[in-house]
Order: structure tokens, then sequence, then C-alpha cells
């Protein structure tokens, strides 16, 4: 199977007015520098393409388990990342903290494509072609499509204590994602830097790239699916990704999270309501004094919804498990 670079490749070579520099250089043994990958309309546009090939979940899941031994918040199940940390003095240092490891990769990328490009345009003598930055996430799943955006665009349009532009040879970036299918099909999605009319950065014809999400659908053989950077923060989880069968619990946390029937209680209320709940499955030995659970299968979907709130609300489980001690 063709890698996604070789598959942008060839779609790159049936365009009309679009070169692959990879071929020129090599016929006219022009490689002397670190050259950028591709000419679109007819050299108006330098472009440059990262991959992204190596997963960070590996990395964050280092960082998230030393906080899971030093930070003793006990949860079961699932727990969103920012609801883990919330009840932390320095939530926000750990926020970011997370968040730079998961865009290290592409922090590096962007730096190379920005010098790739430049090098490129001072070679050829193409002052006044614009750069464009194109970002495949082929395997990064810890880089979510919202989190790509957001990184993307702060990244691009950081200035120097002077003012210039840190990436000043980038015009405008495109991002595409094949690490995420539960978010069903990803369109080619166009992200116009915020200073794109700033002295220091060149424009580019942002309809040039915006028809070419209507080309790479037909070399795809896909559905056309326009948009700009706003569609990623609409996008919504495919539930039915997964086809192997579903096991009860997971089951059980989907019925809840359609209808969170104690979302409104306060925590207080909440810690009181799911520690009557366990309090009816447990089980006392008269001999040993051990603390069991009922065989009461019954009431396990109720349980697990309790497990599931205490996960979305990001609460600490060592406030029911206190209550559970002091019966």
């Amino acid at each position: 199977m063709d890698n996604f670079e070789q598959i942008f490749k060839r779609f790159i070579n049936q365009l009309p007015g679009c070169e692959v520099l990879e071929n020129i250089f090599d016929k006219h043994h022009l490689r002397q520098f670190s050259n950028a990958d591709y000419f679109l309309k007819s050299r108006e546009i330098v472009s440059e393409l990262k991959c992204l090939e190596q997963d960070s979940v590996p990395k964050l899941q280092k960082f998230v388990d030393e906080l899971l031994k030093t930070r003793g918040k006990i949860f079961y199940g699932e727990m969103a990342f920012d609801k883990y940390i919330k009840d932390f003095p320095d939530k926000d240092k750990l926020n970011k903290k997370a968040i730079k490891i998961v865009t290290h990769a592409l922090k590096n990328d962007i730096g190379k494509a920005n010098k790739q490009i430049l090098e490129t345009k001072q070679a050829l003598g193409l002052s006044n072609s614009s750069g464009l930055l194109i970002v495949i996430n082929v395997n990064n799943r810890a880089l979510t499509p919202d989190l790509a955006k957001h990184a993307l665009l702060s990244l691009l349009n950081t200035r120097s204590f002077f003012g210039k532009a840190n990436y000043n040879s980038i015009s405008a970036c495109i991002y595409l994602s094949e690490a995420h299918p539960e978010f069903g099909l990803l369109p080619f999605i166009v992200i116009e830097r915020g200073r794109s009319k700033a002295k220091d950065l060149l424009p580019i014809d942002i309809k040039y790239l915006e028809n070419l999400q209507e080309k790479w659908a037909q070399f795809r053989g896909t559905p056309l699916i326009k948009g700009t950077e706003d569609i990623l923060d609409k996008l919504k989880m495919n539930s039915n990704r997964d086809s192997r069968p579903k096991k009860r619990h997971e089951v059980w946390r989907e019925e809840y999270r359609k209808d969170r029937y104690m979302v409104n209680l306060s925590d207080d209320e909440f810690v009181k309501e799911a520690t009557s709940t366990i309090k009816v499955l447990l089980t006392k030995d008269a001999t040993t004094g051990k603390i069991g659970m009922k065989k009461d299968f019954t009431l396990l979907p109720e349980l697990t919804h309790c497990f599931e709130e205490a996960n979305l609300r990001g609460l600490d489980f060592r406030r029911i498990r206190d209550k559970l001690e002091e019966i």
C-alpha cells in the first residue's frame, strides 16, 4: 500500500500548472539545499508537505501516568484530561504541558517547512511566490482535529519580540487527517493565517486552495465536503466506528451519556446519590467483616451510570469512597 506522501505526489502530478520539485532538482542536479515539495498555480505558490506519522499518545500517557501516581485522584473507566485536572491549582500549566507534548512534532515541522519554502524561493528567484504548508496527520491520534486547528493557528501566528512573524514564508495551511476515522470523512481544510494581510506575509489565493478541495475529492473518489477551519470545531464522533460487539458496561455508559439524569445534581448531591446506589450492592461478611459485592446484576447499569457521571464531572472518586467508609 502506498504511503500518503506518494498518494499526494500523484495528486499533484496530474494537476495543471503544478510541479513536483523532486523531479526538477533530480533532473538538473540542483539539490544543494533542503527544498520544498511542490509548485502550485504555475509557481505562484511554493508548497511543503509534512506527514505526522508518529503517534504522541505513548508520551502523553507517560505524562498522565505520572500525574496518576503523584496526584492521587481516583476514577474508574475513562475520564477526559481536562476533567481530571480541573480541580488542580496548576491546571493551566498541566494543560499547556500536555498540549506541548502532543504538538511538539507539529512545531518542528512548521519550522522546517518555513525554511524549505524560503530557501526554495531564494534559489529559484521566486520572491513574489507565497508559501503553503500542507499537514497530513497520518498516525498522531493524540492530535485531534480541533487541537490541530488551534495549534496550527497559534504556531503560525507567533511573532518575535520585534513583531516579525516567526514563520513568514508560510501564508496559509491545508490540513488533512487520516488518523481519526471515528470523526467520519474529514474535509480538505484550508486554514488561512490570521495576519495574512500583514506586510511581512505575502497574500495567497484562497479561492485556488478551496478549488483544490474539489479536485482532491475527485482524485480520492470521495464526496466533496468543503470547509474552513471552523468546521473542525463542529465535528462529532461517529458512534458506529467500532464494529466489534460492545461490552455491557460500554452500552450502559453510552446510554447514560444520552440521558444524563444526574447532571443537574450538585457534586454533594451526586456523591450522596452514588453512595446510596453503591451501598445497596455492598454486603459484609459477619465472620470476617470483609466487604463484598452482592450478585444483583439488576443494579449494575445504575452503578455504571454513577461511575460515568463521576468521570464526566471529573470527580475524585475518593469523595464517594470516604462516604462509604463512614457507613
